[in-house]
């Protein structure tokens, strides 16, 4: 559980920086979904503490995007058997 400090006790009444681990999870979610996109989706799905609205959009988005790399992947190795 996350527990955030209230607004008074911060300086200046800045809003407390987000819980660490939150944020672990999005940077590692964020950075699969750029350098590894098909366990980026993974892990939208299943670390990620994002909205389910935010979820499917970044599946729609980028769905297509991740099939790429196994389809050009399974077509290379097929060719490459056949030859």
């Amino acid at each position: 559980m996350d527990i955030q400090q209230p607004i008074e006790n911060t300086p200046s009444g800045q809003l407390p920086p987000p819980a660490t681990g939150a944020l672990l999870r999005n940077v590692v979610t964020v950075l699969c979904l750029l350098f590894l996109p098909p366990i980026g989706l993974i892990a939208v799905w299943t670390l990620a503490p994002w909205s389910r609205r935010a979820r499917i959009v970044v599946t729609v988005l980028l769905g297509p995007f991740a099939l790429y790399y196994p389809v050009l992947v399974m077509s290379t190795l097929i060719r490459a058997a056949l030859r």
